[in-house]
């Protein structure tokens, strides 16, 4: 990774480290779920639940309802598939800007999941990574936010 990029994008699956990563660079890490985050903090119960309890069970929700389930749903489900399929790029790609405005800042988005996703970052002039572990067991999670980007949206990969 060429660390005079100023717009950066890290695919990989979950748990693999890319926002470890993204947080140890000197750049804003922003993130395609952050909206969806908050769309959802304003229905969840309080607690850490977008956090380190992201995968636990929701307390007054049906079974098997984690924010992890809510944040895929709203996301794709709903917002990508019943309203645009680049709602949440728009968004992000917007907060983007105004960060990339400032003079020498650098940032990077540790979630890209989608090839619409890839594709802005590419389109703004930035690069896409695919992170990877070797020490990494990948999720047998099988919602399409979690099955990955096809190779010609990959620029370049980060082994951790």
């Amino acid at each position: 990774m060429n660390m005079n990029e100023r717009l950066i994008g890290l695919c990989g699956p979950k748990g693999v480290g890319k926002t470890t990563f993204a947080k140890q660079q000197d750049a804003r890490v922003l993130s395609f779920a952050s909206p969806i985050k908050r769309m959802l903090k304003q229905i969840l119960p309080p607690g850490d639940w977008l956090g380190e309890r992201k995968e636990d069970q929701l307390p007054g929700f049906p079974e098997g309802i984690t924010a992890r389930v809510m944040l895929q749903t709203l996301g794709t489900e709903w917002g990508r598939a019943s309203v645009d399929p680049d709602i949440w790029v728009k968004a992000a790609m917007r907060e983007a800007e105004y960060f990339l405005g400032w003079p020498d800042s650098k940032v990077i988005f540790d979630d890209v999941r989608f090839a619409n996703e890839a594709v802005a970052i590419r389109q703004a002039g930035g690069k896409v990574y695919r992170v990877s572990r070797t020490d990494f067991e990948v999720s047998t999670d099988d919602h399409i936010s979690e099955l990955g980007l096809p190779a010609e949206l990959i620029d370049g990969e980060i082994e951790l």
